[in-house]
């Protein structure tokens, strides 16, 4: 039992984790942002909301800034320490993210995007402990408020000004807990932008994301420095792709969500109440 709970740590690592080196994946949008550092609509000049937008104008108040839903719709993750793996298939892993601050862009100081990673859902997990098969491996994360509270996020600009943190994704307070066999799974994991698509430069999101470094480390149990590798399956850079943000970006065919399954291959799968 406990070789399967292990692995359940394993795919939520994988969501938050981030990213490959800025020149492989911060590509600069045909028609860059033309004010805010996150933006939409045509010609960029649209600023996702954030916290500091009176709704409506001349009245004062904010605080409800933009929602992000990101998936990995490019591909499953896959991640591995040593000879042992776990994979989440396409599409089975989310993450949330409220937005809080998109301030405007320079080009003379460097400014990045805060928010918070508010949920995380990763479903269907799989993989090898040992040469045996693992499934069904629960994993909860600690994003309530008054107790370890949401994840903060920071997204930097692409601006030259950014240097070397140009597109950079850092994501903060990291709290995982697996109950068997009692891993405390916590700290800071980092990440690069990924623009969008568009005809001639095409990526892995069409509505942009966050690409995954392979090479993470991570602190278990108090213990920092353990190595762990994140991966698209067996190989190729993972992805986490944006898939939905209030009015700003949408799938057009709104998804399907059932039939259902769970872990027990229930006949009547959900969740009862008395």
């Amino acid at each position: 039992m406990s070789r399967k709970y292990l692995f359940g740590l394993l795919p939520i690592l994988a969501v938050l984790a981030s990213a490959m080196a800025p020149s492989a994946f911060a590509l600069k949008p045909s028609k860059p942002c033309t004010k805010n550092i996150l933006c939409t609509g045509n010609e960029g000049t649209e600023g996702l909301r954030d916290d500091f937008t009176e709704p409506p104008e001349g009245v004062s108040g904010g605080s409800l800034g933009s929602s992000i839903l990101g998936s990995n719709t490019a591909g499953p993750l896959r991640l591995t320490i040593g000879a042992n793996f776990n994979e989440n298939p396409q599409g089975y892993a989310f993450f949330g993210v409220k937005l809080h601050s998109n301030p405007e862009t320079s080009t003379t100081v460097c400014r990045e995007v805060e928010g918070w990673v508010t949920f995380v859902d990763i479903q269907r997990a799989s993989g090898e402990y040992e040469a045996t098969p693992v499934t069904n491996s629960p994993v909860f994360d600690d994003t309530s408020p008054g107790d370890n509270g949401p994840w903060p996020i920071g997204i930097h600009s692409n601006q030259t000004i950014c240097g070397a943190k140009a597109g950079k994704v850092t994501i903060e307070h990291v709290a995982l807990y697996l109950p068997v066999p009692k891993k405390l799974i916590t700290g800071t994991l980092i990440g690069v932008y990924v623009q969008p698509s568009t005809p001639a430069k095409p990526t892995k999101c069409p509505a942009g994301g966050i690409a995954l470094e392979e090479n993470q480390n991570v602190t278990i149990n108090g213990k920092s420095g353990e190595a762990v590798k994140i991966q698209a399956g067996a190989s190729g850079v993972a992805v986490i792709c944006f898939v939905s943000s209030n009015n700003w970006v949408f799938p057009k065919t709104a998804p399907t969500w059932s039939p259902f399954m769970d872990f027990t291959e229930s006949e009547t799968p959900g969740i009862w109440k008395d």
